[in-house]
């Protein structure tokens, strides 16, 4: 559902626009926020602006070890689907 949400990111206030629902907004920001403290707990003399691409940076690279580990998974399971059918075909004779 549609609608404005406020969440506080590095302290600051935002609305947002979201067309998601506002838990799931919050969520996003939540990840988002823990990223940012885990940055801020190692480099404590980096700027708001900094931490902030450093955390975008992060959940990015998270998304894209997820998208590889599913885009693996799915070849895994053509191959053994390929494999299965040849078996199948072999077995009925066909």
């Amino acid at each position: 559902m549609a609608g404005t949400v406020d969440v506080v990111i590095l302290g600051r206030t935002i609305s947002l626009q979201a067309d998601a629902d506002g838990a799931r907004v919050k969520r996003v920001v939540a990840l988002m926020n823990e990223q940012i403290d885990d940055i801020k707990g190692s480099h404590p003399g980096l700027t708001d602006t900094n931490t902030a691409i450093l955390a975008g940076l992060h959940l990015a690279d998270r998304l894209l070890v997820e998208q590889d580990k599913k885009k693996d998974v799915f070849t895994r399971i053509g191959r053994e689907c390929d494999d299965l059918l040849s078996y199948i075909d072999q077995r009925v004779g066909t």
